[in-house]
Parts: structure tokens; sequence; C-alpha cells
């Protein structure tokens, strides 16, 4: 705690003292947000965005992954290049795997990625999966629902881009590179495993896809 305090009058405050916690508190809201590498504009007003870009490893090199939880080995499966809008964003906190992927994103493509489609969609997210429901006049089919949305586990590579998930909203224009991922470990003394999905079509369990981050862009913003 900073105190402020005047020789001639205690009732003012030291301004240079002052100028300084303004100073701090700025540089500590940037940290918090995440520092952005630089603008682009690479959204169109109306994107209909195309399909997620995929491109199978036949020989990956793992790497390993270290949190307050435990040191677990990833398996880069695809790189993978995705541009989307944000149906719905969950945060975990308490959950032992949250120091890995701090933020699961609910994402859609195609005819469905307008806000006014989304709204209709009624997307809910909990326990690491995600759901959605529409009335019978919903624009498209529900087969068609189900390969242009998806929810995402979001492991970020470091804590710039961490944080940046942290702050994605709803209805937000993102493109994520990065790697689908296989994750194996022992949290807290048991055996972890993640799995990711290969394809956009499935559903159930087993069906999220697990992002290495590497490159976020949140609307107008880039993160490394």
């Amino acid at each position: 705690m900073i105190f402020l305090k005047n020789s001639e009058n205690p009732l003012k405050y030291n301004m240079e003292s002052y100028k300084k916690l303004i100073i701090l508190g700025a540089v500590f809201i940037l940290c918090c947000r995440g520092n952005p590498s630089g603008n682009y504009a690479m959204f169109p007003e109306k994107a209909e965005f195309g399909e997620p870009e995929q491109i199978n490893i036949k020989e990956p090199e793992t790497f390993t992954v270290r949190t307050k939880n435990g040191l677990f080995t990833v398996t880069p499966k695809a790189e993978y290049y995705i541009h989307a809008r944000v149906a719905s964003k969950k945060s975990y906190w308490l959950e032992d795997d949250a120091a890995l992927a701090p933020v699961d994103l609910a994402l859609a493509w195609g005819k469905i990625s307008k806000p006014e489609h989304l709204k209709r969609l009624g997307i809910r997210q909990s326990g690491r999966w995600y759901e959605y429901r529409y009335d019978e006049n919903f624009l498209v089919t529900r087969e068609y629902v189900r390969s242009h949305s998806c929810n995402n586990h979001a492991v970020p590579r470091n804590e710039n881009i961490k944080q940046a998930l942290k702050k994605i909203k709803k209805y937000d224009l993102v493109y994520i590179e990065g790697f689908l991922i296989d994750i194996d470990g022992v949290m807290k003394g048991n055996r972890f495993f993640w799995r990711t999905s290969m394809t956009r079509d499935d559903e159930a369990g087993g069906a999220c896809e697990i992002i290495y981050v590497t490159r976020l862009q949140v609307n107008d913003r880039v993160y490394e």
C-alpha cells in the first residue's frame, strides 16, 4: 500500500506519487489484458467464414508443458487454422485442468456465424461440453450446425495469449493459429489424458478440439 502525504496540507495528494499510481495501474491493466503485437483488418464486416484448415502431422515431435498441477507431454496431431465467431465462452478457474486450458471457446463459422443466427441457437457450455438448441424454423439443419460449430479447449502457448483468451467476449471475431494436440501426464498423482477431435462433424464424448494456440487474433488485435 502507498500512503500519500503532503507536509504543507495533510489533505492534499502528493502529485508525483499519484502519477506513479496511474502509470502502475495502466501497466497492470495492460498485462492483465494481453499485449497486442499489431493491428490487422482481416475480417469482412459481414463474414461467413470458410472451413477450418487442418494439416495432419505424420511424424509429430512431442514437447512438454509444465503447470502448477504437473508436467505434461503434448503430441501435435495437426496444424490448425480457423476463422470463426465466438458463439460462447466458458472460463475455468478452480478445476485442475484449468491450468492447462483456462478457456473453452464455442466457435461457429459458415452460415451460422452471424450474431442474429447465433442468438437463435441458444449455445450453452458447462463441464468442458457445449450444447445447442434451436427451433424447427432455423435456417439450416442439425447436421449443418454440428459440422459448422465446435467446442475448443484452448491451451495458450504463453502468458500473453492466455490473458488475451480470457478477455474474449461472445460474438468476437477470432482467427486462431496453432496445433490440434493430445495431452498425457500425471495430475496430482493421477494419470491425465486429453484426446483431440480430428474432424468437425463428430459429437458426444471426444468431439472437442484441443488447440495449442500459438497466435491469436481477436477482432483487429493480434497476440503472439
